[in-house]
């Protein structure tokens, strides 16, 4: 492990050995990092995708726990099993109401998937996988409905470790009929799996019909009708932003399935009229709100009907102002996920990123001269990139070192 440290500490420093503090007539570009103009953008970007190429070969230890409201529990944690809170020192099983029904019909219809064996027909699996610290929905189900939470896999460079919620066998049929019966875009699924029949043949033709209904053709019958159900669906797959350039929020939901994002913007055009638009880009639809007091009001409508992963990013973008803008999107990227970690902007970036937007907007006004702006804008847009590139190496390398710390490895 020791030599596997050593090379890794090498390059991963390798990016800063020759950024030495100096004298210069202009700023420094960043307070942390000596001087980058001498350094090319090409050389930078070399030194991040080595340290990429790095990242993406270190393997997560075999993880043992997974997260939700703070506390770990222990993995596996079998139907019946789950280990009591260390703090309050009770969990148990509890009964579902109709509205918690509403809002996990939703988060499934997001996230979970209905499978069946190609060697073992006799039962339906239902599952749903997470990242291993945000599994408040997985405990939620497993609380309600049984079921086990079981290691997913390890993680893999900057993709954390997963875990998955799964009910198979004899009670399976029960909590699919439960969930068919608020469920929008999975319910034909459901719906099978809750009278999952005993005779070989016709399981074998409603396996093949399964896999018909996972199409992205699929077209629901059922429409939307409740807050639950659209906060379990956006605490699935929906993303709370902040703006790069402004104090402005913006909500997104992206899904595949035209005819589903469809009656969620019916449903949202009835609550929020014409707050809500959809767009589209290759084979995907997204829900856009970017009008703030409609994003404020479906974030408090969200909070009021059991909005559990998402909770502490909602309740951090009701308090954003103009004054706390940059903290608030830094803290928000904590929670969010990685999947866009090394090209979002820091602190530093959003503000150039915001006076970059305003030189754009006065060079292509055609009434002045703008030729000292022009060349502003482009010395600006250069200092970006390469202030950019310096923040993604000092990420990477952080990155690194604390997977290392927790006994990650190196696939040769």
């Amino acid at each position: 492990m020791e030599p596997l440290r050593r090379s890794c500490q090498r390059t991963a420093c390798r990016p800063f050995a020759a950024l030495r503090c100096c004298s210069s007539s202009t700023r420094p570009l960043l307070p942390w990092v000596a001087p980058l103009q001498a350094k090319s953008l090409e050389q930078l970007q070399r030194r991040r995708a080595r340290l990429q190429t790095l990242l993406k070969s270190l393997r997560w230890p075999v993880n043992t726990h997974f997260v939700a409201g703070g506390h770990q529990y222990a993995l596996p944690c079998r139907a019946g099993k789950l280990q009591a809170d260390p703090v309050t020192g009770k969990l148990g099983l509890r009964a579902t109401d109709s509205t918690g029904v509403l809002y996990m019909a939703g988060f499934f219809d997001g996230d979970g998937c209905v499978t069946t064996s190609a060697t073992d027909l006799s039962s339906c699996t239902l599952l749903i996988t997470q990242a291993y610290d945000r599994c408040e929905a997985l405990l939620q189900f497993h609380t309600s409905f049984g079921g086990g939470i079981y290691s997913n896999g390890r993680g893999l460079g900057a993709r954390k470790p997963s875990v998955h919620w799964a009910i198979r066998g004899a009670r399976v049929q029960s909590v699919a009929f439960q969930l068919a019966r608020a469920s929008v875009l999975k319910q034909a699924q459901l719906s099978i799996v809750a009278e999952w029949p005993k005779c070989n043949h016709a399981r074998q033709a409603l396996a093949c019909t399964l896999k018909e209904l996972k199409q992205h053709e699929h077209n629901p019958s059922s429409p939307v009708s409740s807050w639950f159900y659209f906060t379990g669906l956006f605490d699935a797959e929906g993303c709370i932003k902040v703006s790069s350039q402004s104090a402005t929020l913006r909500l997104t939901l992206v899904q595949k399935n035209g005819h589903f994002i469809k009656r969620v913007w019916q449903f949202l055009h009835e609550q929020q009229p014409g707050q809500w638009t959809v767009t589209t880009y290759q084979s995907c639809y997204t829900l856009n709100c970017s009008r703030q007091e409609a994003c404020r009001h479906a974030l408090q409508r969200m909070l009021a009907h059991g909005l559990t992963v998402k909770r502490k990013e909602a309740e951090l973008a009701l308090k954003l102002t103009a004054a706390n803008w940059l903290t608030t999107r830094d803290e928000l990227s904590l929670l969010s996920g990685n999947q866009s970690k090394y090209r979002r902007l820091d602190a530093s970036g959003a503000t150039r990123a915001a006076r970059i937007s305003s030189l754009s907007h006065w060079a292509r006004r055609p009434k002045h001269d703008n030729t000292q702006r022009a060349l502003e804008l482009k010395q600006l847009k250069l200092e970006h990139d390469i202030e950019n590139r310096a923040a993604q190496i000092a990420t990477l390398k952080q990155d690194i070192r604390r997977l290392l710390d927790i006994g990650a490895q190196r696939i040769v």
